[in-house]
């Protein structure tokens, strides 16, 4: 179900006077979450990454957070630079906020409200941008307990959300059977989603990465885009999970690389190599992937018919591309349909498996 054309010509009007993320979020908490996301108008979404070695000494929670402002600086230069406007997230590595201090959990860990006021909440302000940074993090001011965790800050400064790491490293098995996990911190307990201006976001943080329950939970809920903040690079894996679930996956690591996985493909798009420290980089969350057809021609349909109105990256290693609209005012979905060309990898694969079932009585086994 599309909307009417009078009620984008007043989001559109309503927009001219707001930034370009305005607009996008507008749309995003407007729209219904059953709406196909290629029924969507295009959400153009500026990350920026980062690739951190902090391994050394820890300086200190207010020399760290001037070290995470440096970076936030250098990708907001950037992103005006290459695209004319601020970024729309940043993200930074785990525990960026508490790497490099020594001692148990509990005491490594800071409490998140302080972390906010002593510096990201004012940065996530200065900026205009979502910030998302890890770290270990008290449960309460003065709680008993922490997490791996990763938290979000939005444009306004204020706590967005926070994600536990679910599968932290296991330390060892004490002799009463229970579990210490990285110098005592508790297990997450939600593959939680958090609802940005951007769209709907998804975390899994390092040694989440071989536990594939957690990425298929996001995919459930609806996650357009999976954050994974790392100190182990990853490549493989992340761009399995992309690919198999159709979502955009942005890592940030301390080394080797930081990469952006294309959804259907896991085709890395954009990359950090050492001695590079952050990247920035504009995704499209309103797409629509597309397998190989004569009639689509490797993308030059779309192109013979739409010229830059239309945004795509089509792989012949794949047999598929991901397509999206560069027009405000239309979606990638319209187009596909209007050249006859709206069938997804998806729809393909479930036509088929339901035709095979039939056919032998059942699913295989």
């Amino acid at each position: 179900m599309r909307r009417s054309r009078v009620g984008w010509v007043v989001l559109l009007f309503l927009g001219l006077a707001l930034p370009p993320w305005a607009a996008f979020g507008e749309e995003n908490e407007l729209g219904s979450s059953q709406t196909p996301i290629h029924d969507r108008l295009p959400r153009k979404v500026i990350i920026g990454t980062t690739m951190t070695p902090w391994y050394s000494d820890y300086p200190g929670l207010d020399a760290r957070l001037r070290q995470i402002e440096q970076l936030l600086d250098e990708m907001s230069r950037d992103s005006k630079e290459k695209y004319g406007r601020s970024l729309d997230l940043a993200l930074f590595s785990e525990y960026g906020v508490t790497a490099g201090k020594e001692g148990k959990a509990i005491d490594v860990a800071v409490p998140v409200e302080e972390a906010i006021e002593k510096g990201l909440g004012r940065l996530a302000k200065q900026y205009q941008c979502n910030i998302v940074v890890g770290g270990v993090f008290r449960d309460g001011d003065d709680g008993p307990t922490c997490a791996n965790s990763a938290i979000v800050i939005d444009r306004k400064g204020q706590l967005a959300g926070r994600y536990d790491k679910v599968h932290p490293v296991l330390d060892r098995v004490r002799e009463d059977g229970k579990g210490v996990f990285e110098g005592g911190l508790r297990p997450g307990r939600e593959y939680n989603v958090i609802d940005l201006d951007i769209g709907r976001v998804g975390i899994q943080i390092c040694y989440d990465i071989n536990f594939p329950e957690g990425w298929q939970v996001l995919k459930e809920k609806g996650a357009e885009l999976v954050l994974f903040p790392t100190q182990s690079p990853q490549l493989t894996r992340p761009a399995m999970y992309a690919a198999t679930h159709e979502y955009w996956v942005v890592s940030s690591t301390f080394r080797n690389n930081a990469s952006i996985f294309e959804p259907g493909t896991g085709l890395v798009v954009a990359q950090i190599r050492e001695p590079e420290a952050t990247m920035v980089h504009e995704i499209d969350l309103s797409y629509v992937l597309l397998p190989w057809s004569t009639k689509l021609r490797n993308g030059e349909a779309f192109r013979e018919a739409f010229g830059d109105r239309v945004g795509y990256r089509y792989s012949e290693s794949e047999d598929q591309g991901i397509f999206w609209s560069n027009d405000p005012q239309t979606t990638i979905g319209e187009m596909a349909e209007s050249l006859g060309l709206l069938d997804t990898v998806t729809e393909q694969l479930e036509r088929a498996r339901h035709a095979q079932d039939r056919s032998r009585g059942g699913s295989a086994r």
